[in-house]
Parts: structure tokens; sequence; C-alpha cells
């Protein structure tokens, strides 16, 4: 018996060739999380789809493989061929190593920089739901001329660093 599930946990036991269609038609295009969807043999070898093209390959006892660029005519061929045991023909395919290519180095430096951002305005919204410094007291850091914020006994920059547990980048 073979199966084929989704991301969103949608699985099928024995689909027909027709609703493996359906669920890959029903990959959402920008959903990252969710837009993904495998067929799994009864051995429990796998081959997992994502909507950006990336097709990985399980094969038990055989480092995981994939297809960078795949059309969803190619993965429901191969799928059919792992229902039907044609392990020879989906090794003709020319796997690469690992369930991904390898990132360039512009794309990991484009991620790292698209994560920075998003780290400083994470901070930023929390540095600011802190309020303004108006307490009635100083700043419980020694050194501190500032006032503290409300529900706290330190100023903004040290309350963000005690919960954050780093060094504010903030000054305002």
């Amino acid at each position: 018996m073979h199966y084929v599930a989704n991301g969103f946990g949608d699985d099928l036991d024995s689909p027909s060739t027709e609703q493996m269609q359906s669920f890959l038609d029903a990959l959402p295009l920008n959903d990252i999380e969710h837009g993904a969807a495998w067929c799994v043999d009864a051995d429990g070898n796998c081959l997992e789809y994502e909507v950006g093209g990336n097709l990985t390959y399980e094969h038990i006892g055989v480092p995981a493989r994939h297809l960078a660029g795949v059309e969803k005519k190619t993965v429901l061929k191969l799928w059919q061929l792992l229902v039907d045991g044609k392990f020879a023909e989906i090794e003709s395919e020319p796997w690469q190593s690992g369930v991904r290519p390898t990132p360039s180095t512009a794309e990991v430096l484009r991620h790292e920089e698209e994560m920075r951002e998003w780290q400083i305005s994470q901070d930023l919204e929390f540095y600011d739901s802190l309020g303004a410094e108006h307490g009635a007291s100083r700043c419980r850091a020694s050194t501190c001329e500032r006032r503290t914020v409300a529900h706290s006994v330190f100023c903004r920059s040290h309350h963000f660093e005690k919960i954050k547990g780093r060094t504010c980048p903030f000054v305002h």
C-alpha cells in the first residue's frame, strides 16, 4: 500500500493518479510551511515535492537526494514510478546529493541580511512597547541615570537587555 500526504496533514491511502494530481494542484504556491506533498510506498521510500520545485528522494538505505526545478508533471510521473516499484527508472534521474540544492553565497548573504532586518524590526517593536522612561525612580543598573519604565526597575535599554539577554541596539 502507498499513500500521499501534504503539509496540512491531509493524506490519502492508495490514491489514483488523478488524486495524486489533485494533491499537487492543491498546494499553495506562496506557503513554504505547508507547500509540500509527498508519496510514500509500502516500504517507506518517499518522494517529497516542495512548491519551489524541489523534489527529494529518500530511498531506504541510501542518503537523501534531490532534483531542483521540477515541474508537477514530472513529480506525478515519478510518484507513479515509486508506486509501481520501478526504482531503476527513478534512479535514472539526475539526482543531486542532499535534500535540496546548496544555496549560493549570494543567497546565504541575502538571507542573513533579511534575518538581521527582521530581528531589528522585532527588537524595535519590543523596545518601543516598553514606553517612556518616566518612572518615579532611577534605573537599578549601576551607573545608569535614566528613569524606569512602567512595571520595571530598569530603563528601556536595561530592561531590554535583561529580557533579551543581549546588548540593546537602541539609544532613544
